[in-house]
């Protein structure tokens, strides 16, 4: 089987026409690229050129050859991608989370769990985009709000969250315990933007509801001084603070204020993630 390299100037003759050209391309001289086209023919023990005094030109064997060489080239192309692609997956595990509190929990806990490894994530608001994402290797393990039916993953519960909302003093619905989501339908409301699958949620119910949206959470805890607007928190994320004395928390009573979240990856690395898997839980890691 004839050097790939051959193989590779072959097709540079057949893309610039000449041995000149071509040469001057590959940074060879023209002999020596001459020479290699010979040791092709000889390898395969067939004629590529018609060759005249001054001039090579491809034959129709030749042509077959181009075309095959092509092939054969995009084939180690994609052969040395698919080898570096599963190496960098072994160095740094990619993670995909559908909401900020897996993220961060499974941030903290991969650190901790696996020292040597580096880990890089993301997040999503679609969780059929984070398991397809699985799927095709993009990441090596995902957080989704559900349990995929599916044996080509393997899913575990690892922790609930449950959504209730700080809401001024000075508000009527603050006399009340609990209530429904869509109680708070029209109010101005605080809104930190990376909440991921959360927002399906609060968008559906909240149609008129007017946010005030930020990514810092220093801003919503600012903008809590004045008094003058609700927020949604967690029993797993408090934005770092206590609850100011002039707001109440109000438990969310719906179905979809209470979310259970599970830890995936593919079938086949169940044993590579089993320590992060069996020790992950609701403690938090952070």
């Amino acid at each position: 089987m004839p050097e790939l390299y051959l193989w590779k100037q072959l097709i540079a003759f057949y893309e610039y026409g000449t041995l000149s050209a071509a040469a001057e391309k590959l940074h060879i001289s023209q002999p020596a690229l001459s020479n290699s086209m010979r040791k092709l023919e000889e390898e395969l023990h067939v004629r590529l050129f018609t060759r005249s005094k001054n001039k090579i030109v491809l034959n129709e064997t030749g042509e077959l050859a181009v075309s095959l060489a092509k092939k054969l080239v995009m084939h180690e192309r994609k052969l040395t991608e698919e080898i570096r692609d599963f190496d960098s997956c072994r160095q740094t595990v990619s993670f995909g989370a559908c909401a900020p509190v897996p993220l961060a929990d499974v941030g903290s806990a991969f650190s901790k769990l696996y020292p040597d490894t580096g880990f890089a994530s993301e997040m999503k608001e679609s969780c059929p985009e984070l398991l397809e994402g699985l799927k095709k290797n993009k990441y090596q393990i995902v957080a989704l709000s559900y349990s995929p039916e599916d044996k080509e993953v393997y899913a575990k519960y690892y922790r609930t969250e449950k959504l209730s909302v700080l809401v001024p003093c000075s508000d009527p619905i603050s006399k009340y315990d609990s209530l429904q989501l869509n109680r708070l339908d029209g109010q101005n409301m605080l809104l930190n933007t990376r909440i991921g699958v959360w927002w399906d949620i609060v968008k559906s119910e909240l149609p008129n509801t007017h946010f005030l949206k930020t990514e810092q959470n220093e801003l919503i805890i600012s903008a809590l001084g004045s008094g003058a607007f609700s927020a949604f928190i967690t029993d797993a994320s408090d934005y770092g603070i206590k609850i100011p004395e002039n707001y109440k928390m109000i438990a969310l009573t719906d179905a979809a204020a209470v979310m259970d979240f599970y830890l995936v990856c593919r079938t086949e690395d169940r044993k590579r993630f089993k320590k992060l898997f069996d020790n992950i839980s609701c403690e938090k890691f952070y």
